[in-house]
């Protein structure tokens, strides 16, 4: 199993004979751009019997018209119509079909076989490190099984130690009692209000600033659905402008994606062990967290206290990632 193989993809990787991790990852990753690059209206089955229909050492040129079938082919190391024609079956049969990048899938499929199973800089990245800032906020909310938030944690670095009369570390807004619209409002309003005190503090003294969250899907939706709750002209369009600022708001899943391969995929979870990081809770998920506010909201002290721990580890985490991303140290896939 590896991501970005959905039933399309594997469909035609079974079709072609490629039923295991095992088999992509023996691919010629060189030779599998010619499925990506090469347009489908020239099909490689057809090109290489033309190939093998003249002398060996003939030039790919003589053999090929058109700049984007050259192109795909000399990229892949193809410059004789006898290096054409030794491209194996599987290259011919995977043209034209839905597999995806095909390539990446042979470097996921190389790590996880041959590799260390852990994460590897993507082709071509030379630095690893996700963008920072003089003031840094990681941001997560947990919800019900409704959908409804009832804890938004903010965790406030400020390397330096630089102060901006905010004080740093762990702050949870949350409400344990029964979720509703109303405590939705209220925690969204105080995180809201923390979170630009935060940024002007920072701005007006001329430090940078930057909020981060893991798959920024689940935050910027319940951040606009509780600007709306407030029902005051412009808070939506403020939400709407912080969270398209690149310089201030930042994905680091997507960051991480752009910079590194996983065949374990991209979860939270996964990639913060590879950073070295380790929560505190021996069950961490949201999921998990879902059953334990169940107990919180009845005023479980003891359940109460570990979904904050587990929100504020999650937080942490992310810190964790940036300082591993940081180090430029993830290692490099072979040529």
């Amino acid at each position: 199993m590896l991501p970005r193989v959905g039933t399309a993809q594997w469909a035609s990787l079974r079709e072609a004979g490629i039923r295991t991790v095992a088999d992509l990852a023996s691919l010629d990753r060189r030779k599998a751009l010619l499925v990506q690059a090469l347009p489908k209206s020239a099909p490689l089955g057809q090109l290489i019997a033309n190939a093998a229909s003249v002398a060996p050492e003939t030039p790919i040129k003589k053999v090929v018209r058109g700049s984007a079938r050259l192109a795909a082919l000399v990229n892949s190391g193809i410059v004789t119509a006898a290096d054409l024609v030794s491209v194996e079956p599987v290259y011919p049969h995977l043209h034209g079909k839905p597999v995806g990048d095909l390539p990446t899938l042979i470097d996921l499929a190389w790590i996880a076989t041959r590799g260390s199973g852990a994460p590897y800089r993507q082709r071509g990245t030379a630095e690893t490190a996700a963008p920072r800032a003089d003031v840094e906020v990681d941001i997560d909310m947990e919800c019900d099984l409704d959908g409804t938030t009832y804890l938004w944690g903010t965790l406030l670095t400020i390397p330096s130690g630089r102060k901006i009369g905010v004080r740093q570390g762990y702050r949870p807004f949350v409400s344990w009692e029964s979720p509703s619209r109303w405590t939705e409002y209220s925690i969204f309003n105080e995180v809201w209000s923390w979170l630009i005190r935060v940024k002007f503090a920072a701005l007006e003294r001329g430090l940078t600033f930057r909020v981060y969250c893991w798959h920024e899907s689940a935050e910027v939706s319940k951040l606009r659905r509780g600007a709306k709750l407030t029902g005051v002209p412009g808070v939506l369009d403020a939400v709407n402008a912080f969270v398209s600022n690149a310089e201030v708001w930042v994905d680091l899943k997507r960051e991480f994606a752009r910079v590194a391969l996983s065949p374990q995929g991209l979860s939270l979870k996964q990639i913060a062990l590879s950073a070295g990081f380790h929560w505190r809770d021996t069950t961490p998920g949201g999921d998990h967290s879902m059953v334990w506010f169940d107990d919180a909201r009845r005023g479980g002290a003891a359940s109460q206290q570990r979904l904050l721990d587990y929100n504020e580890d999650d937080l942490r985490a992310c810190l964790a990632i940036r300082d591993w991303l940081d180090t430029n140290d993830l290692p490099s896939l072979p040529d």
